[in-house]
């Protein structure tokens, strides 16, 4: 299923290349983005995805560039909601609150 969604046309544009920008995609399609000047913090992206381990999503190649996508590495076990929006993006199944990392916010090495 492809729905033509692109999480990076979402919001705002970045004031400088200098910044980077956090959208959490929800499964019910909605979208939260915000302006980052440095990378994310495990932690925070943990809280957002309510999991303990995180999965970095291997995007395909014209996505990847300075842009991460991280989900709940147990989601399918945990039964979340489909999330469309995220799953088109990557081009594979995805489940539960997704969080797009791009420029300056993605992790510099893979998270743990």
């Amino acid at each position: 299923m492809l729905l033509n969604h692109d999480p990076l046309s979402f919001d705002q544009p970045q004031k400088s290349a200098a910044q980077g920008r956090v959208v959490v995609i929800q499964p019910d399609g909605s979208r939260t983005s915000v302006i980052a000047e440095e990378p994310a913090s495990i932690q925070r992206v943990r809280h957002v995805l309510d999991c303990r381990n995180v999965e970095l999503i291997q995007l395909p190649p014209h996505r990847s560039r300075n842009v991460q996508l991280l989900v709940d590495e147990e989601g399918g076990i945990k039964d979340l909601e489909f999330n469309p929006i995220a799953s088109d993006f990557a081009g594979r199944f995805i489940v539960g609150i997704a969080v797009l990392l791009i420029g300056k916010a993605c992790f510099q090495d893979t998270p743990d």
